[in-house]
């Protein structure tokens, strides 16, 4: 998509995030806001050859600090627009209504992602459509630190070692969800 369409997109956006809050970042084509003590907020727009992907998401800070970057944590969780408005963007859609529909959305979708039991619920189900991350490996990787830091560290445990057995041949990160693991157990079984 060529530099003129999507500055467009970028600066209908702009106006409707920017009264809530949010600072486009342009290096990573978001925009951002801290919310509570930790998380942090974000709009994203991925620029494809015509269709645009907009997504939801929330960085929760205090995870990045809690394992080595190598071990491969995830500490973010994130929604496509597309698949709740059931609408496909393109080039071709109306900015101002994109912008809308992303403004009236981010209300409900970033107070959801915010609500970490919720995110728990939504990763305990075996339904991937259920799950607002974006892989299996993510999932394995998130669903354990969120149980911890809720006090569930018997049920976190139990998860781990689940994920473990139930990873090998599915978990696409490296490294593998054996160091993740590793890392988790003796940290968290003492």
């Amino acid at each position: 998509m060529n530099e003129e369409i999507q500055k467009k997109f970028i600066t209908e956006l702009d106006a409707v995030l920017n009264k809530k809050g949010f600072r486009f970042i342009k290096s990573k084509q978001q925009w951002e806001r801290k919310a509570l003590k930790s998380d942090i907020e974000w709009v994203h727009l991925n620029f494809g050859l015509s269709v645009i992907n907009p997504s939801f998401g929330v960085t929760y800070k205090d995870f990045a600090r809690l394992f080595p970057k190598e071990i491969c944590s995830v500490d973010t969780v994130s929604r496509m627009v597309s698949p709740i408005t059931g609408v496909t963007y393109t080039e071709k859609s109306d900015p101002k209504l994109m912008s809308q529909q992303i403004s009236e959305l981010s209300i409900k979708e970033l107070v959801f992602l915010c609500d970490r039991l919720s995110v728990i619920n939504h990763l305990i189900s075996e339904q991937v459509t259920n799950w607002p991350v974006s892989s299996y490996s993510a999932r394995i990787r998130l669903l354990p630190l969120l149980l911890v830091q809720q006090g569930n560290i018997n049920k976190a445990l139990n998860c781990v070692k689940k994920f473990n057995r139930e990873s090998i041949g599915k978990d696409q990160f490296l490294p593998n969800y054996g160091s993740f693991t590793d890392s988790f157990v003796g940290i968290y079984d003492a």
